[in-house]
């Protein structure tokens, strides 16, 4: 029995299209073997791809599984995997960037993003998201760029 899932290609940190640190977001397939998550990551060959599925913790609105085109899993909390997975989900509907944070975990790490408007040095506006990564040993923050027109090109 065939099946489909849906994937796009995201930009991130882009102006425009085609333009950016580009991966592969796969929505759902939280009942796909490791072995073919590997195998799609492999076949898109994008730094990362990222699969957007239900979460599996309390504390978390959804779960990322990411890996590279060698089929490693990228653990640890946040990333351009992260912005391109919140992004999608806001630009599909899934998701308001002005209803509080949205928690994401996987199997090391849970954290959050949540949206800002801001300026940058120069004056012009600059939308800031906030990634605060929970490790169970302690906690650090850091800040991303992610202009507000970050470019989504499905694969048809």
């Amino acid at each position: 029995m065939s099946r489909t899932i849906p994937f796009h290609f995201v930009d991130v940190f882009a102006v425009e299209p085609l333009t950016g640190n580009s991966l592969a977001v796969v929505d759902g397939g939280a009942e796909l073997a490791l072995e073919l998550m590997q195998n799609i990551a492999r076949e898109f060959n994008q730094s990362e791809t990222t699969f957007v599925l239900p979460a599996t913790r309390a504390n978390a609105d959804w779960r990322l599984r990411s890996f590279t085109p060698k089929g490693v899993e990228v653990t640890g909390a946040g990333g351009h995997n992260t912005l391109g997975a919140w992004w999608w989900l806001a630009a599909a509907g899934r998701l308001d960037l002005g209803d509080g944070p949205t928690w994401f975990h996987n199997r090391s790490a849970t954290w959050y993003i949540r949206w800002r408007s801001g300026r940058a040095k120069d004056g012009s506006k600059r939308s800031l998201c906030s990634k605060r990564p929970h490790w169970p040993a302690g906690s650090s923050q850091t800040l991303a760029l992610l202009p507000p027109h970050s470019a989504f090109v499905p694969k048809k």
